[in-house]
């Protein structure tokens, strides 16, 4: 999210490639973009993918595009893995198709698109 903040997608990219070398991954996962750290500096939970993640300024949809950029440059063999915000509450397909018309007219190849968890 720092990276994202800072406009700096080459360090972004640096550091997805560096987790993903030291754990001997392949893929990259979002799992609730920007949630997770709204919720452990006591601010509840996003409620859509345009609300701001403090500490950081930017949003979940920033997050996912991001990742996935970062994702397609590095040419890893499988697309970004996304748990979608809200996932699982009542209501979320909002939210959902709202991640998956994010992605659109992004770099990736149409057969390619990364994968939500619905």
């Amino acid at each position: 999210m720092k990276q994202l903040a800072a406009g700096e997608p080459g360090r972004l990219k640096a550091y997805i490639a560096w987790l993903l070398q030291s754990t001997k991954g392949y893929a990259a996962k979002l799992v609730n973009p920007g949630g997770v750290e709204v919720w452990k500096s006591g601010g509840g939970n996003v409620s859509g993918i345009d609300d701001t993640v403090a500490h950081f300024d930017v949003t979940p949809r920033q997050i996912i595009r991001g990742v996935a950029s970062t994702v397609q440059e590095l040419g890893l063999p499988h697309p970004v893995h996304i748990h979608c915000n809200n996932l699982g509450l009542p209501g979320n397909h909002s939210t959902t198709m709202e991640t998956m018309k994010s992605l659109e007219g992004g770099p990736w190849a149409p057969d390619s698109y990364p994968v939500s968890q619905l």
